[in-house]
């Protein structure tokens, strides 16, 4: 069986990063490897229906997701995601925000770790200016199973 782990992702800018649409960064495992890390590092970074996701399927660890910056914008469906979805699967990662500016989040997106058996993620916000969250959702959850949210 396939036990590798996945690769970290640097992503650096003194400007913006955009994800937009259908755009996805994604590290993940689908068998027993733990999945990488994510680290965006950029004045501004904006998710505008597309997805940063570290992840596994199965027994490995989901893996950090973090912004580093000014401000973040989600929108439009857009999605920061760490997870396990394996049945007796690793824990979830977790999603770390730090940001000298604001955070937005509107219309459908969300920041979610979530695991279906294991352990949950945790969510840390460490946000200098204002946080507006408009019909949008910021979650940690276990499925069943064990483990704590």
């Amino acid at each position: 069986s396939d036990s590798g782990d996945a690769g970290n992702i640097l992503i650096e800018s003194p400007g913006m990063v955009s994800i937009l649409g259908s755009a996805y960064v994604s590290t993940n495992t689908f068998d027993q490897g733990d999945a990488g890390d994510i680290r965006i590092d950029a004045y501004s970074t904006r998710i505008i229906g597309g997805w940063i996701e570290s992840g596994t399927t199965n027994v490995g660890r989901g893996g950090v997701v973090e912004v580093r910056g000014h401000d973040l914008v989600i929108d439009q469906g857009g999605v920061m995601t760490a997870d396990s979805t394996g049945v007796g699967g690793g824990f979830a990662g977790n999603i770390l925000v730090n940001l000298g500016g604001s955070l937005t989040l509107l219309n459908d997106s969300r920041v979610s770790t979530m695991t279906a058996d294991a352990d949950g993620g945790n969510i840390e916000l460490n946000v200098s200016g204002y946080q507006l969250l408009r019909d949008s959702s910021i979650t940690t959850s276990v499925q069943g199973g064990t483990g704590n949210g």
